[in-house]
C-alpha cells in the first residue's frame, strides 16, 4: 500500500479509538468540557482536503460525486455565515469542520489512482478489522466495566443527571466500547454489518468469525435505532442482491452462532443480566405508547412547524450538540431528530442542501447496481446494492441522529467508493483478482 493508503489506516482507527483515549486521559488527568484532543481527528482529515484541492484530485471526481460534495459544502457555509452573522461563530466552526472534513476522506479515495477492486479490498479489511477490535473491547467493557470508562460515566451522570448510557457498574452498562456513546458504536456497527454483506460466504471463514462479535456487542448497545437501522438495510439488500441464497445461508451460520455464543454468555460470565436488559429493550416495541424516548420523539415531531417557524433561515451551525459547550453557557443541547437539528441549525435552505447531496448518492448506487446487472457483473451488482441499502438505512437513521463526525466519514466513504467503480476498467468485477 502507498504511504497514503497507510496514513488512512491510521486516520481510521484514530477516529474511532479518540475518545477512548480521551477518557483514559481524563481518568488520569481530570475530565474536561471539551479537550484539546477533541480535535485532533479532525485536524488529521487536512491531508486529503489538501490533495482534493491543491493537489487537483477534485478534477479526477465523477461529476454526479463533486456536484453533490459541493452542494454539500455550500449548504454548510450558508448556515457558517448564519452562526457568523448571529456572533456564534466559533462553536459553529467546530460544527463545519465536524460535518463537512469527513467526506475528504471519500472524495480522495475515488480521486486515487488504485483500480476500484484494489480500494474496495483494502476499505473492506481495515473496517473489518476495526470492527472486531472495538466489538471485542464492548465485550470487554460489559463484563468488566474499566475505571477509565466508569470513571466518565459517573462524571456524565453527576455534571448532566443523564443514565442513557446504563449504569457504570459490570452488566449493566449500554456498551459504547471506545466511542463516545452508546447511539455512536451502534451506528457505525449498524454501517459496517451492511457494508459486509457483500462479503459474506463459505469461503471467508473468517469474516464469519468475526461478524457474531459484531452482533453480540451490537446487541450490548442496546439501542433500537442501530437495530432498526440494520435490519432495514439488510432487508433492502436482500431484495437486490443477485447472490441471495449465499447470503442466506452465510447469515443462518452467523445466526447459530451468535446464539450459541449468547448462551453461554451467563455461564461464562456468571451473570444474566443481558437477557433481562435485552428482553425489556424488546419489548417496547410491542408497547411504544408506554416507552419514554418514543413519546419524547413523537412530540420533538409534533412541534416541528413551530421549531422551524421560529427562524425559517435557520439559526446557524453552534446552536446544537457538543458545540454548544464552547458557548459561555457550556451545555450541550440537542433534539433526537438529525433533520429536525439540521432544520433548526441550516433553515429549509440548508435542509435542501443537506437532503439533496445524499439523494444523488443513493440515485449514484442505482446507477452502479443496473450497471452491474446489465453486465451481469454479479460482485458489482452486490456491492452496490449494499450501498443502496445504506442509504435506506441512513435514512431511517436520519430520523434521530446526523450524519456527521465519524457517522459523515464512514458514510461518505462507502457512497464514494461504490461510485468509485464506474471509473474503473470496463472489465467484469467479478472476473478480476483481489488485491
Amino acid at each position: 500500500m502507498s504511504r497514503m493508503w497507510w496514513y488512512t489506516l491510521g486516520v481510521l482507527t484514530l477516529w474511532i479509538v479518540n475518545p477512548e483515549l480521551r477518557r483514559i486521559y481524563g481518568y488520569l488527568f481530570g475530565f474536561s468540557t471539551l479537550d484539546v484532543l477533541a480535535i485532533v481527528p479532525l485536524l488529521s482529515l487536512t491531508p486529503y482536503v489538501w490533495s482534493l484541492t491543491f493537489g487537483g484530485g477534485w478534477r479526477r471526481l465523477p461529476r454526479l460525486l463533486s456536484f453533490a460534495a459541493w452542494l454539500w459544502v455550500g449548504g454548510f457555509t450558508y448556515a457558517l455565515v448564519i452562526s457568523a452573522l448571529s456572533g456564534n461563530l466559533v462553536p459553529g466552526l467546530y460544527d463545519f469542520i465536524g460535518f463537512v472534513l469527513p467526506i475528504a476522506v471519500g472524495l480522495w479515495l475515488v480521486a486515487d489512482a488504485a483500480p476500484f477492486q484494489i480500494a474496495y479490498r483494502r476499505v473492506t479489511r481495515i473496517l473489518f478489522a476495526l470492527a472486531t477490535l472495538i466489538s471485542l473491547y464492548g465485550v470487554i467493557q460489559y463484563v468488566v466495566a474499566p475505571a477509565w470508562d466508569v470513571a466518565w460515566l459517573r462524571s456524565l451522570i453527576q455534571q448532566y443527571g443523564t443514565t442513557t448510557f446504563g449504569n457504570p457498574v459490570p452488566f449493566q452498562i449500554r456498551v459504547f466500547s471506545t466511542a463516545s456513546s452508546p447511539a455512536g458504536f451502534a451506528l457505525f456497527l449498524a454501517l459496517v454489518l451492511v457494508f459486509a454483506l457483500p462479503e459474506l460466504s463459505f469461503r471467508k471463514p473468517a469474516l464469519l468469525l468475526q461478524v457474531p462479535t459484531w452482533f453480540i456487542a451490537f446487541a450490548l448497545s442496546f439501542i433500537r435505532t442501530g437495530w432498526l437501522m440494520f435490519a432495514l438495510g439488510a432487508l433492502t439488500y436482500v431484495i437486490l442482491t443477485p447472490r441471495r441464497n449465499t447470503l442466506l445461508a452465510a447469515l443462518t451460520l452467523s445466526a447459530v452462532l451468535v446464539m450459541a455464543l449468547m448462551a453461554v454468555l451467563p455461564s461464562a460470565t456468571g451473570n444474566d443480566q443481558f437477557f433481562a436488559s435485552l428482553n425489556d429493550r424488546l419489548s417496547t416495541f410491542s408497547n411504544l405508547d408506554d416507552d419514554y424516548s418514543q413519546q419524547a420523539r413523537t412530540g420533538t415531531y409534533a412541534s416541528a412547524p413551530e421549531i422551524i417557524g421560529e427562524a425559517p433561515f435557520g439559526q446557524g451551525l453552534g446552536v446544537l450538540g457538543t458545540s454548544t459547550k464552547l458557548t459561555a453557557k457550556g451545555v450541550s443541547t440537542d433534539f433526537d431528530s438529525g433533520i429536525l437539528g439540521r432544520a433548526v441549525e441550516m433553515g429549509i435552505p440548508g435542509v435542501i442542501l443537506y437532503l439533496v447531496p445524499l439523494t444523488l448518492l443513493l440515485f449514484g448506487s442505482i446507477y452502479v447496481w443496473n450497471d452491474g446487472r446489465v453486465k451481469r457483473d454479479y460482485v458489482l451488482q452486490a456491492v452496490a446494492a449494499m450501498a443502496i441499502a445504506l442509504n435506506v438505512a441512513l435514512a431511517f437513521e436520519q430520523l434521530s441522529l446526523d450524519a456527521s463526525g465519524l457517522l459523515a466519514l464512514t458514510v461518505w466513504l462507502v457512497e464514494s467508493l461504490t461510485l468509485r467503480a464506474v471509473k474503473s476498467d470496463p472489465v467484469p468485477l467479478s472476473k478480476l483478482a483481489v488485491a
